[in-house]
């Protein structure tokens, strides 16, 4: 767990650096993630926004991503959309009997996307998904996707509340099968500052 922490810390240095822009927590019955994000340069048709997060479930696996994703964000319209890439590190126990430790890194590409129509009182849909094939996964990985889907609802301007799930898996090499970091309903909380 001390390397964990320290882990935690190292990925943060970088977005402290920069002033605060959002905080995020999801949790479900297995799993926790907080995510932390900031604008990293600001553009006129965008901005570039630096994220980190930390995952840990139930069963002791853990995952950290650090991400760049440049992100649409206009009042004239209610779809915000970010592409980017995300890279990710995780160890993760692999299926019975044997539940031996797996650690698995990737690179990914992917696409969050969030649509806020007007008349709908502050309700939102969301969907998101990275991926990364063996060629740009590491260690024990052969593969790598994140993907998800939410309905959110703005309390106040600066935070949200999302209902939602999320299937987050790894390939491991050699063993043929996929092995599931966190999958299944959550529930989040968005704060922006």
């Amino acid at each position: 767990m001390k390397k964990a922490f320290l882990l935690i810390l190292w990925l943060f240095l970088p977005v402290s650096l920069v002033s605060a822009q959002g905080l995020a927590v999801q949790i479900n019955n297995d799993s926790a993630r907080f995510t932390y994000s900031t604008e990293a340069w600001g553009q006129q048709y965008g901005q570039l926004d630096l994220e980190g997060g930390f995952l840990y479930t139930q069963s002791d696996d853990y995952m950290f991503n650090l991400g760049l994703m440049v992100r649409n964000d206009s009042l004239d319209s209610p779809i915000i959309i970010s592409i980017g890439t995300r890279m990710y590190y995780a160890r993760v126990t692999g299926p019975a009997p044997a539940l031996t430790n797996y650690s698995v890194a990737a690179v990914t590409i992917g696409v969050d996307a969030l649509v806020i129509p007007d008349n709908m009182g502050g309700v939102g849909f969301g969907a998101h998904y990275f991926t990364g094939p063996s060629v740009v996964s590491f260690g024990d990985a052969e593969g790598f996707t994140e993907y998800g889907v939410r309905v959110t609802y703005q309390i106040t301007p600066q935070a949200n509340i999302y209902l939602g799930y999320q299937d987050i898996e790894t390939k491991i090499k050699n063993l043929g099968t996929d092995v599931t970091i966190s999958k299944g309903s959550l529930f989040g909380l968005d704060l922006r500052f």
